[in-house]
């Protein structure tokens, strides 16, 4: 049960986590799911860090938008920064 709340957390799919299982009861030694554990783990690694730079972006984007606002506002006050 422990391994399918892990992988479920690190975001993997019940067919992966099922997949893992039965490779374990295939090759008791757990090699072969240990192998197939670090290709899926790579994988997501890479994902988060595709989804960091997607938020990173967002982040600087939204940043952008909020400072362009602020000046904005000043401007409709007629206030000098």
């Amino acid at each position: 049960m422990q391994l399918i709340f892990r992988g479920k957390n690190f975001g993997f799919q019940l067919n992966e986590i099922q997949e893992r299982i039965q490779l374990f009861d295939q090759d008791p030694t757990g090699e072969r799911q240990l192998k197939r554990t670090i290709e899926y783990g790579k994988q997501k690694v890479l994902e988060v860090d595709e989804r960091i730079q997607e938020l990173m972006m967002l982040k600087e984007e939204m940043n952008r938008y909020l400072e362009h606002f602020q000046e904005k506002l000043i401007e409709l006050k007629g206030e000098v920064r």
